[in-house]
């Protein structure tokens, strides 16, 4: 599969984002997708494609995008047109970020394809009309405190940990390997710990498929996060006020053990204290635009984009319904 452009490729992405927000719920989406062709037998690749089931048929919809300085002629759509004949595709659409010529949206209309442009909106007043979601971004900081461990059994000697690991707790508090998994007979964190938890199935929650429907004018909160101690920590205060948080841990449905001045011993709780500080610094709009066809604006969007670590990123994706008429264009004509 060859490799696209940066930009084409964010292009691309922008627009499964689009549709598979106003995909029906259960859509699966996927981009790019390579489909067989039914004549050549080959795979052919397309830059969007949404599966759903309706009754017993699953239907099929292709998105090809160009993010181009051209406006899209005709001779695009012909190649479009024909890949969907060859793929089977019960509907495709063409997405553009310039444009199409007459003869274009012609020859759309004749092979029934549909026909999207996104543009970027600049007007200040109309991007605050738009722009209505307030994202957020805390950073925390916190300070390790105080640990208290609940054994299975009453230690028969002294029940404090012994000293190697209290010279990694004050050393790398969380990040301190002074647990041990007899399952897997490794040492683990308070951090692991933590983080095992939240990834129980129970606990999981998946914010690509994540759609959040709320009424004209409501106000609603969510937190996202994905440190271990995110769920704990939500309720600190943004000003920065110095904040005591406890937090307990059961762990008697699993092997942990610790090592203690009188050896090994198995645990059934952990409770710990930390002090958590809290900033809020508010994360403006990347991009405000709109998804129009080629008589009306089918949506209007945002999105708002911020580093969750140095790899991964998180891009909040909202929209609203469109107007019933397309703002005019400066679209040329082609003969």
């Amino acid at each position: 599969m060859k490799s696209r452009p940066k930009k084409s490729r964010e292009f691309e992405l922008l627009t499964s984002r689009i549709e598979g927000a106003l995909a029906p719920t259960g859509a699966r989406i996927k981009s790019p997708d390579r489909i067989k062709d039914k004549i050549t037998g080959q795979l052919r690749e397309v830059d969007v494609s949404i599966r759903y089931t309706v009754g017993s048929v699953e239907l099929l919809i292709t998105i090809e995008c160009r993010d181009r300085s051209r406006i899209q002629d005709v001779t695009w759509i012909e190649q479009i047109a024909t890949k969907r004949a060859h793929i089977g595709a019960d509907r495709t659409i063409a997405v553009s970020s310039t444009g199409f010529t007459d003869a274009a949206i012609r020859a759309a209309n004749a092979h029934g394809i549909s026909i999207r442009l996104i543009s970027e909106i600049t007007d200040e007043d109309l991007r605050s009309l738009i722009d209505t979601l307030e994202v957020t971004a805390s950073n925390i900081s916190i300070d390790t405190n105080e640990m208290a461990l609940t054994f299975m059994e009453t230690p028969l000697g002294s029940s404090n940990i012994c000293v190697k690991s209290r010279e990694l707790w004050d050393a790398m508090g969380l990040d301190a390997p002074i647990f041990f998994d007899a399952n897997s007979q490794s040492p683990l964190s308070l951090i692991q710990l933590l983080s095992r938890a939240q990834s129980k199935p129970s606990n999981q929650l998946s914010t690509n498929d994540l759609s959040i429907t709320l009424q004209p004018k409501a106000k609603a909160t969510f937190f996202i996060g994905t440190d271990p101690l995110s769920p704990y920590l939500r309720d600190v205060p943004n000003d920065g006020t110095p904040t005591r948080v406890s937090i307990t841990i059961g762990t008697n449905s699993e092997n942990i053990s610790v090592n203690t001045d009188s050896g090994l011993r198995r645990l059934k709780q952990i409770a710990f204290v930390v002090t958590a500080t809290s900033t809020a610094e508010r994360v403006p709009a990347r991009r405000i635009g709109q998804y129009a066809a080629e008589d009306k604006v089918v949506t209007q969007f945002s999105e708002h984009q911020f580093q969750i670590d140095q790899s991964k990123s998180l891009i909040i994706h909202s929209h609203k319904a469109g107007q019933n008429k397309k703002t005019p264009t400066d679209d040329k004509g082609e003969t």
